[in-house]
């Protein structure tokens, strides 16, 4: 199934509600081909964890171009650029917009939360284990991809080639992830 705009609500730990991303929305501009943007400035108190790590942080875009140069091979010169975006001290999120000769303006997100959230995000029976990815993984409905590193979550969107690029984006930020 296609995303054309979807909301993660999340509850989170005080009883208030923040929202973590959308997909399929316009990403914000980027600063300059393969960098990203400045990101907001937060608000309130953070989780145990402190302030959530940048999104966009745990894993370059020439990483993100090399992933997704080998899932579309026919794609020459893919180039990444992404764009963060703090969400109070809670959350971060990165859009990431790729392409290459073929097509343009594809996107995809990547979100980090408090762990703290997760079991509000997606519930236990919606779950299917990836093992060997952070503390615990899982792929939840519609194409959402989880992990856990310690007191952060990290989430990948909307990637829409296939489960195994996904993964391999998870695995990537999970790893930058326990690097923060």
């Amino acid at each position: 199934m296609s995303c054309t705009r979807r909301t993660v609500l999340v509850a989170a730990t005080a009883g208030s509600a923040l929202l973590l991303g959308a997909c399929g929305s316009d990403p914000a501009p980027p600063t300059a081909a393969g960098t990203t943007g400045v990101a907001e400035t937060g608000v309130q108190s953070a989780p145990k964890g402190g302030t959530a790590p940048a999104a966009c942080g745990l894993i370059s875009t020439d990483a993100l171009a090399a992933i997704l140069q080998r899932a579309q091979p026919e794609e020459k010169a893919v180039t990444v650029t992404t764009t963060e975006r703090a969400v109070g001290a809670e959350s971060s999120v990165c859009s990431v917009t790729w392409g290459g000769d073929r097509s343009t303006g594809r996107e995809f997100q990547i979100d980090v939360f408090s762990a703290d959230a997760l079991p509000f995000v997606v519930e236990t029976p919606q779950r299917s284990a990836i093992p060997g990815i952070g503390d615990e993984a899982y792929l939840g409905q519609e194409g959402n991809f989880y992990a856990q590193v310690g007191d952060w979550a990290v989430h990948v969107v909307n990637v829409q080639i296939t489960d195994d690029v996904s993964t391999q984006i998870l695995a990537a930020a999970a790893k930058g992830l326990g690097s923060s």
